[in-house]
């Protein structure tokens, strides 16, 4: 399930997001596994997130839970370019060069 938003609060367990659909606040948790993709986020901000459901029973209702799978849109920011020397980015004209002698 997906859900698309604007980012209203980051707390230690769980964001808060204002829905566009419904103009609803959604609290969605996360694990600490999730922390370096939290970190990312900034408030205020529109978030694109991927989300399972806990269907949970608190005094006879039944509520459903929403958790982070993944974070859709803001996505990561590239890695940095890797300079001269970093990696095997030459490998090509390496094996070349190595077949010419």
């Amino acid at each position: 399930m997906e859900i698309r938003g604007e980012l209203k609060a980051i707390l230690p367990d769980r964001l808060t997001v204002i829905s566009n659909d419904k103009d609803q606040e959604l609290d969605v948790f996360f694990t600490d596994s999730k922390l370096d993709d939290i970190k990312i986020l900034i408030v205020p901000e529109k978030v694109h997130l991927s989300v399972r459901t806990q269907s949970i029973e608190i005094q006879g209702m039944k509520l459903g839970k929403f958790w982070l799978s993944f974070i859709i849109s803001p996505g990561k920011p590239l890695p940095e370019k890797r300079g001269k020397g970093q990696g095997d980015y030459n490998w090509a004209h390496n094996q070349v060069n190595q077949n010419k002698k």
